[in-house]
């Protein structure tokens, strides 16, 4: 089975978390079976639209519903020739803090008999900083592996072995002061690790390359409530007014705005040091742009529409 090495793709949606925070796509949740997962609660899916990300209720670790890749065999290059995955990004948006636990289950379909078998990798990233916080890859031949970025080097690491259509929960554990990530499938430990550059996680990345085989992910849980770092939310109200300008009003001198678009990119940053603030958004393009406010170090992000 003749596999092509893929590129890492970035794109950012996001939005303020808790300190702890499940994501397993279930109706109680605002999710709808059956549809794209595609702007639902935020969740982008990354162009082309095929393979299909759908909010699936067949198959669940737990509950009813759960992210299904449905796979075409339709492999996808970016502009050098290199094969591309293609996939969904969630909108979570975790708060910095020194330790960072994250989790998720997956069931990766088997392939069709003599058929070519799909890589499926999950990437927690820091796009304002521009880095991939960590990967791992299930990959066709049924390895589990990890990049160690240990001396700038994207080296893929052995951590364990996986059989097809069968649950798995693999676990990550970010210590950032010691620049330390713990692996674990199904609560063994499978492979210790370096912290990369980045010193965070706001969104996560699930893809594959779509050969013949799809997958099923579900439980996303992100737990920061490790790190001995406790941080008060930051308070504040906000809306857009009839002439385009966001209105900000905290209960403490914020002392910058950032907005993003949906591609990570900043479109405006300005200093504030005040508990008022306008944001003019006339010169954006209308749609959905994620807000991020920082008030003393804290960061809380919320989402608004320019229309």
């Amino acid at each position: 089975m003749k596999k092509i090495t893929l590129t890492f793709a970035a794109l950012v949606a996001a939005f303020t978390m808790q300190a702890q925070t499940t994501v397993s796509f279930e109706t109680s949740e605002g999710f709808t079976a059956g549809s794209t997962i595609d702007s639902q609660n935020s969740w982008v899916v990354q162009d082309p639209l095929d393979p299909q990300f759908t909010v699936d209720n067949t198959m669940a670790s737990d509950g009813t519903n759960s992210l299904k890749a449905t796979a075409t065999n339709q492999q996808y290059q970016d502009n050098d020739g290199n094969l591309v995955n293609v996939g969904a990004i969630s909108p979570v948006n975790v708060i910095n803090d020194s330790k960072v636990e994250v989790s998720f289950d997956l069931y990766v379909e088997s392939p069709p008999a003599g058929g070519n078998a799909s890589d499926v990798r999950i990437s927690p990233q820091s796009p304002s900083q521009g880095q991939v916080t960590a990967v791992v890859k299930f990959d066709y031949q049924n390895n589990v592996q990890v990049v160690d970025n240990a001396g700038g080097s994207n080296a893929w690491q052995q951590a364990s072995t996986y059989a097809f259509d069968t649950w798995y929960n693999f676990k990550m554990e970010f210590d950032f002061t010691n620049s330390e990530i713990k692996y674990y499938l199904d609560n063994t430990l499978v492979y210790t690790g370096n912290v990369w550059a980045a010193t965070n996680i706001e969104n996560f990345y699930i893809a594959f390359d779509n050969y013949e085989n799809g997958f099923y992910f579900d439980n996303l849980v992100v737990d920061t409530t490790l790190g001995t770092e406790v941080q008060e939310k930051v308070n504040f109200k906000h809306f857009v007014d009839a002439n385009a300008v966001l209105n900000i009003n905290a209960e403490n001198a914020m002392n910058n705005v950032a907005v993003f678009n949906l591609l990570g990119q900043e479109v405006i940053n300005q200093n504030v040091e005040a508990k008022d603030a306008q944001i003019n958004l006339n010169s954006l393009n209308a749609g959905v742009y994620l807000v991020q406010v920082n008030i003393n170090g804290q960061k809380e992000s919320f989402k608004v529409i320019k229309k």
